[in-house]
């Protein structure tokens, strides 16, 4: 596996007691093997469940009539949230405006599976939305996936494609569409020869085409079997949380971040974990959001939250700043996704833990507060104010940021 060359490790992990550094690189160690951190790289932390500080984060449900949220996105300030109408029958796109109020957004479905699907992905340039749909159907009811594009005022039309573009034997679900230097790109997986490969589709005109040309390392392969949980943008990079599971020795789990460029070399960057945490359990990365530059990077592992900053640097090699063991239990019989955003500069984890709550890395150290009741699916901040997707059927709450 080629990711000993290409991933380094932070010198320690930190838990929710030490104060947050400003971003920088410091001096990295090569991991030893594939997908474990060496003893050296860090120090086992102790818990910090119950010493971070509080913050006030007071939520208030948004009202959205006659949409059931599922995806959310701040693009230039505005803030769009996309799913389905409230009876399920079709996709469903409003725009929250001032006083929290939702307008929505007209859509010109033309085809069968975008006039009774859901949206899954909302992304933007400044002047035109990108959207994702989807809908099970088929003799076999596999996922059916719809591309749409349009004015931010509407209407938002969706494109036909070929049914293999999306479709086929080796088909995989589609994370989301992302802008990468100024142009959509829609980010997802299909099936290799060993497993799941990242898969990238980029558009002329209305017509979407796959990549074939993804590099190795976001691929899987025998010693090796990657999974794509959730992915973001950053300038000229893709930035895709997932997971690596070593199948040379044993079974074994790691998170990472696969970080490249539409057409350009890909590198799979190991994210630490300490050893006490890593054993028996699941351990993967579930969210990823970028601020200038550096990208938070959230999941869990060992049945406990962590949180990751990667320093996205034109190096050949990523820098990971630092690890940190967040507050939270891992909930029963549940695989919890954790999601991540950041809100004034700062990161802000929903772990979806067993206690709901939130988790915010202020200047002076980590701080908790209150969420939604449920667990969060999907989040956003414009500003100072947090976004956050919770529950099924979805419904949307907002909280001021303060006191960081």
């Amino acid at each position: 596996m080629r990711a000993v060359r290409d991933v380094q490790c932070p010198m320690r992990i930190r838990d929710t007691r030490q104060t947050r550094r400003t971003a920088r690189a410091r001096p990295l160690c090569v991991l030893a093997a594939v997908l474990c951190v060496v003893a050296a790289c860090s120090a086992t932390p102790r818990s910090a469940a119950s010493r971070a500080a509080r913050t006030d984060l007071s939520w208030a449900e948004v009202p959205v009539f006659g949409l059931a949220p599922e995806t959310i996105a701040v693009i230039d300030g505005d803030v769009f949230v996309g799913g389905a109408t409230a009876d399920g029958s079709g996709p469903a796109l409003d725009r929250i405006g001032g006083a929290l109020s939702a307008v929505p957004i007209r859509l010109a479905p033309s085809e069968p599976y975008a006039r009774t699907g859901r949206l899954t992905s909302i992304a933007g340039d400044g002047t035109r939305l990108y959207l994702i749909g989807v809908r099970t159907g088929g003799a076999h009811d596999n996922p059916r996936w719809t591309v749409w594009d349009g004015p931010e005022g509407g209407p938002v039309t969706s494109r036909p494609q070929e049914f293999f573009t999306f479709g086929g034997h080796d088909a995989g679900p589609l994370l989301a569409t992302v802008v990468v230097d100024g142009s959509p790109v829609v980010v997802g997986s299909r099936g290799g020869q060993h497993g799941s490969d990242a898969a990238i589709y980029t558009r002329s005109g209305t017509t979407w085409t796959a990549a074939a040309d993804v590099d190795q390392r976001a691929r899987s392969r025998a010693s090796a079997v990657l999974g794509f949980g959730a992915v973001t943008a950053h300038a000229s990079r893709i930035l895709i949380a997932g997971d690596a599971v070593d199948t040379t020795d044993g079974i074994r789990q790691a998170p990472v971040l696969f970080i490249g460029r539409v057409g350009g070399p890909w590198q799979m960057v190991v994210l630490p974990v300490p050893p006490s945490t890593a054993r028996g359990h699941l351990s993967r990365a579930t969210s990823v959001s970028c601020a200038d530059d550096v990208c938070w990077v959230a999941g869990w592992s060992g049945g406990r939250p962590m949180a990751w900053s990667v320093a996205v640097t034109d190096e050949p090699v990523s820098v990971v700043l630092d690890a940190h063991i967040l507050p939270g239990e891992e909930p029963t019989g549940t695989d919890p996704v954790a999601v991540v955003t950041v809100a004034g500069g700062v990161p802000v984890v929903f772990p979806n833990a067993r206690e709901p709550g939130t988790v915010v890395g202020c200047p002076d150290g980590w701080r908790t507060g209150g969420s939604p009741a449920e667990p969060v699916t999907a989040a956003a901040a414009a500003g100072q104010t947090l976004y956050a997707i919770s529950g099924h059927p979805g419904r949307i709450s907002a909280a001021a940021l303060a006191g960081c």
